[in-house]
């Protein structure tokens, strides 16, 4: 094998498909290397026809992969290569002319199914995927504003294409995409200064999920799905066989850190807590015994006290739970939990809170709890102003 055969048209600047340079030697001695080279399986093609390039099938190595082995094997003998120069010769080695011939004649393999989601405007298209939802652009035509667009954008592993063409897809469409952390992509997205999305977030039996609607109502559904046997945390877990209802479970975010956030929950409950309303008489203050087994009381303005619950988990800035037993029988208490976290790109705390611990003994006075969202929204108040 002539070592311009082997070698295929390489280049020192690392450009695929560049002019080769027979007096190039470091490259000469790439060439001689790749026969030689144990990592590949795949016995060498014989002559070329004039104008015909035998190229082995499908089933052969991936190039890739043994472009990426001869690269190492030949740094082992401190010979140096580009990725692109390595292609080139595994191409060569499988027959092809050059490595854009080999990856045009191998099919496609298996793999992810693409969705197409019609658009009517590309600045707001891009604004949407790229600006807000943190897509990539791979590819997209470029026709100076003469055509519709049609791009392919990715995030992590999930890939969906934009059509401005009439015919490709419909309006209204809808899409699933998998994420690591639902809560933390939720938090990154209200944070984000986009007048026209504002997700929330719902707890499903089959995952968690953040749903968002872009400008032309196709529906984007980040779904952070519950495996199997997974390990989870009690304030995570799903309900018990001995639970007749799951928990109420909420998520807010507060601008403090997560010991300022756990302090204002516990040694602060009574200031966020209504005066008010939701206690058996005008408030003065909630007590909280800091340990676990400690008392949690309501004192009214009068001097009575109302026991609250008991102290379950006591973790400064990362998990409180307590038992709880307003408006309920104290021989049969529900559960309060709430866990914090810090925030990864938004900064501050995560707070998650579930009530729950519904038994066939006390799960009437589920419904009665319905209100959560709002004392929360008292909470976080409270823990923003000490951030």
């Amino acid at each position: 094998m002539t070592v311009a055969r082997a070698a295929g048209r390489l280049h020192p600047s690392g450009m695929v498909n560049a002019p080769f340079d027979p007096h190039d030697r470091q490259r000469q001695r790439c060439a001689l290397t790749i026969w030689a080279d144990p990592l590949s399986a795949t016995q060498a093609p014989g002559p070329l026809s004039a104008g015909k390039s035998r190229i082995m099938t499908p089933s052969s190595p991936d190039p890739k992969a043994m472009a990426r082995h001869l690269r190492s094997a030949l740094a082992d003998r401190n010979v140096a290569v580009s990725h692109s120069e390595a292609l080139e010769l595994v191409a060569r080695q499988l027959g092809a002319r050059d490595w854009n011939t080999l990856a045009a004649a191998r099919p496609a393999a298996d793999g992810h199914v693409v969705p197409i989601l019609r658009v009517f405007d590309e600045a707001a298209a891009l604004a949407f995927y790229v600006e807000y939802l943190d897509f990539r652009v791979d590819w997209r035509n470029d026709t100076g504003g003469h055509e519709p667009l049609y791009a392919q954008l990715s995030r992590g592993d999930a890939r969906i294409h934009l059509s401005g063409h009439h015919g490709d897809a419909s309006p209204g469409s809808g899409v699933l995409v998998p994420v690591a952390d639902a809560l933390d992509l939720q938090l990154t997205l209200k944070a984000k200064e986009y007048a026209y999305a504002n997700p929330g977030i719902e707890d499903r039996p089959w995952g968690r999920v953040v749903t968002v609607i872009d400008p032309f109502s196709n529906r984007i559904v980040f779904v952070e799905s519950n495996r199997p046997g997974a390990a989870t945390t009690s304030a995570e877990a799903d309900p018990r066989p001995a639970e007749a209802a799951a928990p109420i479970v909420l998520h807010v975010w507060v601008a403090c850190s997560p010991a300022q956030a756990f302090e204002v929950f516990t040694a602060r409950f009574g200031e966020w807590w209504p005066r008010e309303a939701y206690s058996p008489g005008p408030l003065r203050e909630i007590r909280v015994e800091p340990w676990v087994g400690g008392e949690v009381t309501m004192l009214s303005e009068g001097g009575d006290a109302y026991r609250l619950g008991e102290v379950l988990v006591w973790e400064p800035g990362r998990h409180f739970a307590q038992s709880f037993t307003l408006a309920q029988d104290p021989a049969y208490p529900s559960r309060l939990d709430v866990t914090f976290a810090s925030a990864k790109h938004v900064g501050g705390t995560r707070v998650r809170f579930a009530h729950g611990g519904w038994t066939p003994a006390n799960v009437a006075g589920r419904a009665r709890f319905s209100e959560w969202d709002l004392l929360l929204g008292q909470y976080a108040a409270l823990a923003n102003s000490v951030a």
